[in-house]
């Protein structure tokens, strides 16, 4: 896995490691994915559009087409409802263990798994 992947799974793992221990419990992540959405700017509707995001300049490509895969119904825009079915299918692949705990080698594995990538 390389450096840059390594060390931005390690960041985003410490901002929603609210307790410091090491680990992102199902809550911590629940309360992750509550700010990431209105890091977003929803509407006054409560929906991100598509289009507006690319003009953030702190989406990256990556995360645009993550976001892009999230609108399961296809309109150009997410609802809350999309993000946190998207974030929450992500911790439910990423937590091998079910212990509703991600640490970041569970983060790390998910994401060689996820990306092909060798161990």
């Amino acid at each position: 896995m390389t450096s840059t992947l390594t060390h931005r799974l390690q960041a985003i793992c410490s901002a929603a490691d609210l307790n410091h221990d090491g680990n992102v419990s199902l809550d911590e992540f629940h309360q992750d994915i509550v700010r990431g959405w209105h890091s977003l700017g929803p509407d006054a509707e409560g929906y991100v559009h598509l289009s507006h995001l690319s003009q953030l300049p702190r989406i990256s490509k990556g995360q645009l087409r993550r976001l892009a895969a999230a609108d399961k119904d296809g309109d150009g825009r997410l609802s809350f409802t999309e993000v946190v079915q998207a974030r929450m299918a992500y911790f439910e692949a990423a937590d091998v263990d079910q212990n509703d705990m991600l640490s970041l080698q569970e983060c790390m594995a998910y994401e060689r798994q996820r990306r092909r990538l060798p161990q």
